[in-house]
C-alpha cells in the first residue's frame, strides 16, 4: 500500500491522480481534519470526466504532522511513502509552527520508515539549496547558512538534512527539489495564486529570476523515481528559468489581461512590506507581502534540472509557456 501525506495540497492532488490512474496498488492519503477535498476533486475533474472511480481508490485519513503521536498508526501495511505535507509560510510569526510541522514531523516519519523498511520519496525544495550562485544551481550545490534565507527555506533545509541522516542509517529514500511549481487547481494559495492576481489586474513586476516546473511533471517524476531502483539521490525538478516579468506577462497573455507594467524596485517593495506589516497588526490578518518575500522577489536564481533526464530515459519536461497556457485555460473554467 502507498501512503501520501498532504494529499489535498497542489502536489499531493496531482500525485494522487498520477498514482490512481496508473497503479492498481491501494492508496492511503492524509489530510487535516478541517481540510476540504474540493480542490482535489477539481484537479481530478480537469484531467478526466470519469474521475469518481479514481477518487474511490483513495482511503482518506485525518492526520496532523504537529500531532506526532498519531502518525505511527497510519503505517500498517505501507510499503511506500510520498511525503508531500509541509507548512508553507514566509511569515516570521509562524516560525515555531513551521519548524514543528516540517522538521519534527519529517523526523518522526523518517524514524518510522527506517523501522518498518518503507521506501520514502521526500518533497524538499530548491530553497534548501541556496540561491547565491552565478551559474545554474545543481544538486551538488550546498545551502549557505551564512546567507539570509526565509524561515520556510530553513525548515526545508533542516528537513532534508533529517532525510540524509536517515539514509546514513539505512533509510531507502529519494529526494526531489522542485522549483516554483505551476499548475491548475488551488487558485487561492501558493504559486497558483499568481494566476488569480494577474487576472485581477496585477500592475507590478520585479526583475528577479527563478525556476519553474509543471506540477504534472513533479508528480510524474516522483512516481517514476520511486518505482525505479534509484536511491540515495536528490533531483532538482526545474523545466526553465524565467524572470518574474516574463512569467507575469505570459500569464497575462494567456488570460487576455493587461501586462504588468510598473517596475517594483527594492525600495518600493521595502516600503510595501512595512506598510502591510503595520496593517496586519491592526487587522489581525496575515500580510500578502513579508520582508522575506519582498527580498526574494529581487533575487536572480537559475537552476539546472537536467539530472533527472539522465537517470530516467523517458522523462521530459513540459515547456513552461505550455504549462501557463493550459493552466490559464483551466483557470477560466474553474475560477
Amino acid at each position: 500500500m502507498i501512503l501520501v501525506t498532504g494529499g489535498t495540497g497542489l502536489v499531493g492532488s496531482h500525485l494522487l491522480y498520477e498514482l490512481t490512474s496508473s497503479c492498481n496498488i491501494k492508496i492511503k492519503a492524509t489530510k487535516r481534519k478541517t481540510s476540504s477535498l474540493d480542490n482535489l476533486i477539481n484537479v481530478f475533474k480537469q484531467y478526466t470526466k470519469d474521475y469518481q472511480p479514481l477518487l474511490d481508490k483513495i482511503q482518506w485519513v485525518n492526520a496532523d504532522l504537529q500531532d506526532l503521536s498519531s502518525l505511527e498508526s497510519l503505517f500498517i501495511n505501507i510499503k511506500t511513502l510520498y511525503h508531500c505535507a509541509a507548512l508553507v509560510s514566509f511569515n516570521p510569526e509562524d516560525k515555531q509552527t513551521i519548524y514543528k510541522t516540517n522538521m519534527l514531523g519529517t523526523q518522526k516519519l523518517v524514524d518510522i520508515c527506517i523501522n518498518k523498511k518503507i521506501r520514502l520519496c521526500f518533497v524538499s525544495s530548491i530553497g534548501s539549496l541556496g540561491n547565491y550562485h552565478k551559474q545554474p544551481i545543481c544538486e551538488k550545490d550546498e545551502f549557505e547558512a551564512n546567507k539570509p534565507h526565509s524561515i520556510y527555506s530553513w525548515s526545508k533545509y533542516k528537513s532534508e538534512q533529517i532525510v540524509w541522516e536517515g539514509i546514513k542509517n539505512g533509510l531507502d529514500a529519494i529526494i526531489v527539489n522542485p522549483s516554483i511549481i505551476l499548475g491548475f487547481g488551488h487558485w487561492n494559495s501558493g504559486s497558483s495564486l499568481l494566476f488569480r492576481q494577474v487576472a485581477d489586474g496585477l500592475k507590478f513586476y520585479t526583475k528577479g529570476t527563478s525556476g519553474y516546473v509543471d506540477v504534472r511533471d513533479v508528480a510524474k517524476a516522483m512516481h517514476q523515481l520511486t518505482i525505479s531502483d534509484i536511491k540515495s539521490e536528490r533531483f532538482i525538478l526545474n523545466a526553465e528559468n524565467l524572470s518574474y516579468k516574463s512569467l507575469f506577462r505570459l500569464i497575462a497573455k494567456h488570460l487576455n489581461k493587461p501586462k504588468p507594467y510598473i517596475y517594483a524596485s527594492p525600495i518600493l517593495t521595502g516600503i510595501a512590506w512595512r506598510i502591510l506589516y503595520l496593517i496586519s497588526k491592526i487587522s489581525k490578518k496575515k500580510p500578502n507581502l513579508t520582508k522575506e518575500t519582498a527580498r526574494s522577489a529581487h533575487n536572480k536564481s537559475f537552476y539546472n534540472g537536467n539530472k533527472i533526464c539522465n537517470f530516467l530515459d523517458t522523462f521530459e519536461y513540459r515547456e513552461i509557456e505550455t504549462t501557463i497556457k493550459e493552466t490559464c485555460e483551466a483557470f477560466k473554467t474553474q475560477k
